[in-house]
């Protein structure tokens, strides 16, 4: 693959009165950039449109985007939004499913252990959804915080880090556990 040089365009989603991707308009920009020189075209980057199109027009635009180019530039698609929702386990994407089943199994094994990880859950979509907010919007409006943490968001994560590190080191005893429970699922 040669690498992308020249210039390379972040290209707005065209949308129609009613809010629906504008699919027509979305070859006519392609077509138009193209003609004039364009080198590398960005769809549903962070432009503005990709924390407000589904998942199912995100993954729509970047099909149409490389059909209609036909191989004539490279079309780069933005795909930090549906990484970030599929991160934080949202309904329908792949993390989801797995973070409900492994819950489900350790609340009826280890419901200690089960609320630990609902802490991670919980946790896990503020940070994304912050760094999400951060690099699509930018600096917050408003004072700027005098730190980056305080004392009591370091008291609840400081023991979080640690247990990353103890599963990190000693993932036996993660995994043991994991076995344990998925034994007694099959035994039923």
């Amino acid at each position: 693959m040669r690498p992308i040089v020249g210039s390379i365009v972040a290209l707005v989603t065209p949308m129609l009165e009613d809010g629906s991707v504008d699919y027509a308009g979305l070859r006519k920009l392609i077509d138009w950039h193209i003609a004039e020189g364009t080198d590398c075209i960005g769809v549903v980057g962070t432009t503005g449109e990709s924390p407000t199109v589904s998942v199912e027009e995100h993954c729509e635009i970047i099909r149409v985007a490389v059909e209609h180019a036909k191989g004539r530039v490279p079309i780069m698609a933005g795909v930090f939004a549906v990484i970030t929702f599929a991160a934080i386990g949202l309904p329908g994407l792949n993390s989801f499913v797995g973070e409900f089943m492994t819950m489900l199994g350790a609340w009826e094994r280890a419901p200690l252990l089960a609320v630990f990880a609902a802490i991670g859950l919980v946790l896990t979509p503020v940070y994304m959804l912050r760094l999400f907010q951060g690099v699509t919007q930018g600096e917050p409006v408003g004072p700027a915080p005098k730190s980056d943490i305080y004392a009591g968001q370091l008291g609840l994560l400081t023991p979080l880090v640690l247990l990353m590190f103890v599963i990190g080191l000693y993932p036996a005893v993660l995994t043991n556990l994991m076995i344990s429970l998925g034994q007694a699922g099959l035994a039923r």
